[in-house]
Order: structure tokens, then C-alpha cells, then sequence
């Protein structure tokens, strides 16, 4: 085998592991939406890179946040004068959407889409 098809067959090999490297580490999307009908106040998203901090989510308003893969999800929050905490079952996993919507309860509904095994 000739040393250029050697050369070129090292550099696609290298450039799939630098791809696949690289994959894991795509941030997860989360967007948080008030949906409660009062503010949420001090609003913090612990994540295992640290805590991102909100502030404060007036009724109908969002917000979008990009976060790095995480095995532990806490939303911590006040609304109505109550401090509130809401924990994800699941890791929020390289790439993953994630929507959290504060109901008119005070409540946490999540949605996301199914993430495949790969």
C-alpha cells in the first residue's frame, strides 16, 4: 500500500476518534418557562459544572441555557414567598433538550425528548 493512502487512512482514523471525543462534550439545552401566573424568584440551576444563576423569571418569560452534561439536576426557586426545589430522575446527557415549565400549582412540569442508547 502506498504511503499516501497510508497517510490518508491515519488522518480519517484520527479525525473520527477527535469526533467522537469531541461529541461528548456538546452542551445540553435547557429552557426554563414561567407558565405560573406570579414571578419566580432566585431562580438556580445546580448542575455538577456548578450553579448557573437565573434570577428572576417574571410570568410568561423564559429563558434558554446552555449547561454541560450533568448526573445531578436541581432547580432551586421562590415563588409566592415559598421556597421550592425540583431534582431530575435522570443525567442530562450530552446534546439533550430539556423544557421546564413552572405550572400555576408551583410545580415543575419537564419535558424532553427521548435520548437513544448509542
Amino acid at each position: 500500500m502506498p504511503k499516501k493512502a497510508l497517510w490518508f487512512l491515519a488522518a480519517g482514523v484520527a479525525g473520527l476518534l477527535y469526533v467522537t471525543w469531541d461529541a461528548g462534550r456538546i452542551p445540553a439545552r435547557v429552557t426554563l418557562m414561567n407558565q405560573s401566573g406570579a414571578p419566580m424568584e432566585n431562580a438556580v440551576l445546580a448542575t455538577a459544572g456548578g450553579p448557573v444563576q437565573i434570577g428572576t423569571l417574571r410570568n410568561g418569560e423564559s429563558r434558554a441555557l446552555s449547561v454541560p452534561p450533568s448526573e445531578h439536576l436541581v432547580l432551586t426557586y421562590r415563588w409566592q414567598g415559598q421556597d421550592r426545589e425540583w431534582r431530575a430522575f435522570q443525567p442530562l446527557k450530552a446534546g439533550q433538550p430539556l423544557s421546564l415549565s413552572l405550572t400555576a400549582a408551583g410545580q415543575i412540569a419537564a419535558r424532553n425528548r427521548p435520548q437513544r442508547d448509542r
